[in-house]
C-alpha cells in the first residue's frame, strides 16, 4: 500500500477545509487537503446561496449574538456563539479583499453570481488563495478510517477511485471538515456523495459528537416532476401563497404568522407541509401569479430577486403555481469541538457543518458560511501550531485493514443493488428520523437500519473495485443514521428542529446537549450537558 506524509490533513475540499488550509498553510505547516472530488466541487458551498451573516453593514454584535441564541432556542455552546461573533465580519472581510465579489447588507454579506449556485464564487475566491499559499490537494479519495489509536501520530486510510487501490496517509495533525449528512434522506439540497462519512469516522476513532438530533429541514423547495430540488428563497415565497390542492391557504390553516414564514418559522412550516403532503397526501402549491409585486422590483434583494428570476426562467413560476415540499438541508449536530476546532482527542480539529454545538436546536441563516471561515481558520492554525509541535512520523503509524475487502474475482454486486441499498437508507431516515418524529417510528426504523446493516454486511467482503466508494458511503452512512435515530429518540421533548409528536412541548431539562460517543462494546455511550435556556 502506498503512503503519503504531510503535517497537517485536511479531510475535505468545501469552505470549511480550503480556509482550513489556507491558515495552516501560512502558519508554517506542509497542508495537504483530500476530497472525493476536486477542490471545491461536489460540495455544499458551491451549492449554496452564498450568504455569510455578520456583525457587518451596521448590524452590532448584540443583534448577532441575540437572532443566533434565538435560532437555536437558547442551546447553543455559548463560547462558540462569542467566537463566531467576535470573528465572523472579519473572516468575511478578509475574503472581500481576496477578491470576492460580494453585496454587503445589514448583517450579511452576499457573494455575486447566477443562481442556482452562488457559491462558485466563494470557491473560486477560497481555492485561489489555497494555491496561492501553496496548498496541496489531491482528489479521487474517499476515508474509511481515522487512525487515531497510535500517538502521536495520526493518519486515514483512504481508497483512491482512479487507480482502485488502498492509500494511508500519515500526519502531524488532521482537519476534519467533510460537510453534513443530508443526502442521507430522500430529499435533500446537498451533493449526493453527503453521506456523513464525517460522523461515521468520529465515531468509529473515539471521538465525541452531540446534538445530532438537530437537523434542519428547509420547508420549500419545488418538488415538480423529474425536476431537481431548487430551493425556493424565504424571501419570494413571502410574496406568494402556499396552497394545498383544496385551495387552503397554509400558513392560516397553521396559523403561522411570522414573515418571511420560511425564514423566520421555518420548523413549523415545514412540519406543516410535512403533514399536508406525507400525512395527509395534499399536494401544497406556491402561488406567485397574483402579487403586486415582480421579480424586477427594484425593493428587492440581491439573493430573492436572482431566485425569482431563475424560478421564473426554469419553471414559469409568474405564470403557474408550483408544487413545494420540504427537504433535509443542514446538520447542526456533529462532532463536539472547542473555540479552536479542537476534538476530545489529542492533534484532531473539526470545522464547518461536520462540527456541533454552534447552533444549537436550529441555526440562523447564513452562519453556516460564517461557521466554515471562523472556525475553518481557527483549526488550521491550531493544527499547524499542535503539528509543529510534534516530532517527526515517518514510520510510527501501522495502518490497519481495511473492512471493505476489494475481491479479485467472483461475482459483482452490482452497482444497482447499492443504489438501491442507499435508497432504501434514504427512504428509512425520511419517513422514521426526518421531521415529524415519534418513538415507535423511530424505533422502526432501526429494526430496518438492522436488517439493511445485515444484508449490507456481506457486501463489506466482496467489494468490486468500481462499487468501493458506494459500499464505504453506505458503510459511514449507516452509522450516522444510527446516531441520529438513537439521539432523537433520547430527547423527550420538541425543540427547534426536533419535533416529536408524542412529546411535542420543549421541556426545561431537555436544555442542553447531548453527547454521543462508541464505547469498547461498540454501543453508543451517551452523556448530557444542561445549558439554561435563553430562548425555550
Amino acid at each position: 500500500m502506498e503512503t503519503l506524509t504531510t503535517d497537517v490533513l485536511v479531510i475535505g475540499s468545501g469552505a470549511a477545509g480550503l480556509r482550513a488550509a489556507i491558515a495552516s498553510t501560512l502558519a508554517g505547516a506542509e497542508t495537504l487537503v483530500i476530497g472525493k472530488a476536486p477542490p471545491g466541487l461536489g460540495t455544499s458551498t458551491i451549492l449554496s446561496g452564498a450568504g455569510f451573516a455578520a456583525s457587518i453593514g451596521g448590524m452590532p454584535p448584540s443583534d448577532y449574538r441575540h437572532k443566533t441564541f434565538e435560532a437555536g432556542r437558547g442551546i447553543n455552546q455559548p463560547e462558540l456563539v462569542e467566537t463566531l461573533v467576535a470573528d465572523a465580519s472579519q473572516r468575511v472581510t478578509e475574503l472581500i479583499t481576496w477578491g470576492m465579489k460580494a453585496r454587503v447588507s445589514p448583517g450579511m454579506v452576499v457573494a455575486e453570481g447566477a443562481p442556482p449556485a452562488f457559491g462558485r464564487e466563494v470557491v473560486r475566491c477560497l481555492k485561489e488563495q489555497a494555491q496561492k499559499a501553496g496548498v496541496q490537494f489531491a482528489s479521487g479519495l474517499v476515508v474509511e478510517k481515522l487512525v487515531t489509536d497510535q500517538p502521536p501520530a495520526l493518519g486515514i486510510l483512504a481508497f483512491r477511485s482512479k487507480t482502485s487501490s488502498w492509500l494511508g496517509i500519515k500526519a502531524k495533525a488532521l482537519v476534519m471538515a467533510t460537510g453534513g449528512a443530508a443526502a442521507l434522506y430522500a430529499r435533500h439540497s446537498n451533493p449526493q456523495r453527503n453521506t456523513g462519512d464525517g460522523y461515521s469516522l468520529a465515531l468509529r476513532s473515539g471521538i465525541v459528537l452531540r446534538d445530532m438530533e438537530f437537523i434542519q429541514f428547509y420547508a420549500l423547495a419545488v418538488a415538480e416532476a423529474g425536476s431537481p430540488p431548487v430551493i425556493v428563497h424565504p424571501g419570494v415565497a413571502d410574496h406568494g401563497k402556499l396552497i394545498n390542492d383544496l385551495d387552503e391557504d397554509i400558513l392560516e390553516k397553521y396559523n403561522i404568522t411570522e414573515r418571511p414564514a420560511a425564514a423566520r418559522a421555518r420548523d413549523r412550516l415545514a412540519q406543516a407541509l410535512f403533514r399536508e403532503i406525507y400525512q395527509f397526501s395534499r399536494p401544497v402549491f406556491l402561488d406567485l401569479t397574483t402579487t403586486p409585486v415582480k421579480k424586477q422590483d427594484p425593493s428587492l434583494d440581491h439573493l430573492t430577486a436572482a431566485n425569482w428570476h431563475y424560478l421564473d426562467k426554469f419553471f414559469g413560476v409568474d405564470q403557474r403555481p408550483i408544487m413545494v415540499s420540504p427537504l433535509c438541508h443542514f446538520f447542526m449536530g456533529g462532532i463536539s469541538i472547542n473555540q479552536d476546532g479542537l476534538t476530545n482527542v489529542p492533534g484532531v480539529f473539526a470545522a464547518g457543518e461536520v462540527a456541533g454545538g454552534l447552533h444549537g436546536a436550529n441555526r440562523m441563516g447564513g452562519n453556516a458560511l460564517s461557521e466554515c471561515l471562523v472556525f475553518g481558520a481557527r483549526a488550521g492554525d491550531s493544527a499547524a501550531r499542535y503539528a509543529a509541535k510534534t516530532r517527526r512520523i515517518s514510520g510510527d503509524l501501522v495502518f490497519p485493514q481495511p473492512d471493505v475487502k476489494i475481491s479479485a474475482g467472483g461475482k459483482s454486486t452490482t452497482l444497482k443493488r447499492l443504489r438501491d441499498t442507499k435508497k432504501q437508507l434514504r427512504k428509512v431516515m425520511w419517513d422514521y428520523g426526518g421531521i415529524i418524529r415519534d418513538q415507535n417510528g423511530m424505533m422502526e426504523g432501526l429494526r430496518q437500519l438492522d436488517s439493511i446493516e445485515e444484508e449490507f454486511h456481506g457486501v463489506l467482503r466482496q467489494a468490486q473495485p468500481q462499487e468501493t466508494v458506494r459500499i464505504i458511503e453506505i458503510y459511514h452512512g449507516l452509522m450516522t443514521s444510527r446516531a441520529v435515530l438513537h439521539a432523537a429518540l433520547r430527547r423527550k421533548e420538541s425543540r427547534g428542529a426536533h419535533c416529536r409528536s408524542d412529546f411535542p412541548e420543549p421541556v426545561p431539562r431537555w436544555s442542553g446537549s447531548q453527547l454521543s460517543a462508541i464505547s469498547s462494546s461498540g454501543s453508543f455511550d451517551w452523556s448530557f450537558e444542561s445549558q439554561p435556556a435563553a430562548i425555550s
